[in-house]
């Protein structure tokens, strides 16, 4: 015999629809495993939040060639060693890099110990996308009035702003081109 409880609840007409829905295309075999699965994953979440121990994994891609990235999250791993349990580093490819840390502890050290690590992942995009958003501001900017524009009419600066924008795009298309077989595929 079975441990189940039947539970009844009163619910609106579309947020009863709405669960119909969600249960016939999901992965659960019927409506009371899809309310249950919910019920868990709610349950997940508020420990999370809370104070007791937690048990999860840090999962970084990187590029190894970026400067001493690697020293800095051995170093990490070594100041935080009670919390650390495992650690596997798998090369990708040639550049990148993924590095599965096993932690355990209060769900908030662990937060920050992997907001540390995510600090020191560079963003390749962020310097291009700096100066395409620069590129935008400075062409609003001195673009509302001919009087206050640097570049004279709002015609010239039109053509520099493009000018500009197609300097950042290719930036950051050569920016992420690793293999020799995606520049062949760009030419």
């Amino acid at each position: 015999m079975s441990d189940l409880v039947r539970l009844s609840l009163s619910i609106e007409r579309p947020l009863y629809e709405q669960l119909e829905r969600l249960a016939a295309h999901g992965e659960f075999a019927n409506r009371s495993e899809f309310v249950r699965g919910m019920i868990r994953d709610r349950l997940v979440h508020e420990a999370w939040q809370g104070d007791g121990e937690a048990l999860a994994t840090i999962t970084l891609v990187y590029d190894h060639h970026q400067r001493q990235l690697t020293e800095k999250l051995v170093e990490l791993q070594h100041t935080h060693h009670s919390a650390v349990l495992a650690a596997t580093h798998v090369h990708l490819d040639e550049h990148l890099c993924a590095e599965m840390i096993m932690v355990r502890g209060a769900p908030g050290e662990i937060r920050h110990l992997a907001d540390h690590m995510r600090r020191w992942l560079k963003i390749p995009l962020f310097l291009p996308t700096a100066l395409l958003i620069l590129i935008y501001l400075i062409s609003t900017i001195f673009s509302l009035s001919p009087l206050v524009s640097l570049w004279g009419s709002y015609q010239r600066m039109q053509g520099t702003y493009s000018m500009l924008s197609y300097i950042v795009v290719f930036a950051l298309i050569a920016g992420n081109l690793r293999t020799r077989e995606q520049v062949e595929r760009l030419v």
